[in-house]
């Protein structure tokens, strides 16, 4: 029987989602040390896709297979036990057997935190990137971000050496939301995103920002009219938001 589960965590720290042999701590794999021992079986979790270390997530999703039918009162339950306070199932539902959480998504969501104008926080400080730059420019910031909605060649913005649909994503929606002074959040939708893209996006709108880099430098790199790839912003402030199916 499959089924299919929401996971939020806070992934300060651990080393990513994805399973790796050198390490126990990481997402998928203290998720899959958990599944085993509550099925009294190795069972392997397949996510709708991974983050990177110190990203977070709101809503991130998973299928597994049991041997028997779960109760979701009960599961949620021993899972409040069986593992580390950063880590918390949603929510478990039934599917069909042929339901893969990384092929049938329909929209992920991604949130970036940026604080550009404020004190340092340390109680915020592993939620949000906190910027201490006097060249920010908002009005920069906020021209670059909202350019990357549509159809584009991001090649400029993944580590990928590779990539089946020729680095082409759709970005369907783009969203910068204001808070508190000095504090925002910017929310990419798409059918899909590559390795690092959401933090290169970021990254690249925050040094045109700066001045870091001029606008023909960004446009270049939108338009895959260089090979010089776009910075890098920090793990802290990202947050897988959604995940639709």
């Amino acid at each position: 029987m499959r089924y299919l589960a929401y996971v939020a965590y806070e992934g300060t720290a651990f080393e990513g989602w994805q399973r790796q042999s050198r390490t126990l701590n990481t997402i998928q794999g203290t998720i899959e040390n958990f599944l085993s021992q509550y099925l009294g079986r190795k069972t392997s979790i397949h996510g709708a896709g991974r983050t990177d270390s110190g990203v977070h997530a709101k809503r991130m999703a998973f299928h597994f297979d049991s041997p028997r039918p779960l109760n979701e009162k009960d599961f949620l339950r021993y899972a409040i036990k069986g593992l580390p306070q950063s880590i918390a199932i949603l929510s478990l539902e039934k599917v069909d057997d042929g339901f893969d959480a990384r092929l049938h998504v329909l929209t992920k969501t991604y949130c970036y935190y940026l604080a550009y104008d404020v004190d340092r926080d340390p109680f915020r400080a592993n939620h949000e990137y906190q910027l201490f730059d006097d060249r920010f420019d908002l009005a920069r910031f906020e021209w670059a971000i909202m350019r990357y909605k549509g159809e584009h060649d991001f090649r400029c913005f993944t580590s990928k050496e590779e990539d089946k649909d020729g680095y082409i994503r759709d970005i369907a929606n783009v969203y910068i939301c204001h808070h508190e002074k000095g504090r925002l959040e910017v929310r990419f939708s798409a059918h899909g995103f590559m390795r690092y893209m959401v933090r290169m996006m970021v990254g690249a709108a925050i040094a045109y920002a700066t001045s870091t880099i001029d606008r023909e430098h960004w446009q270049a790199m939108l338009a895959h009219k260089t090979d010089k790839l776009a910075p890098m912003a920090p793990p802290q402030g990202l947050f897988l938001e959604e995940v639709v199916y």
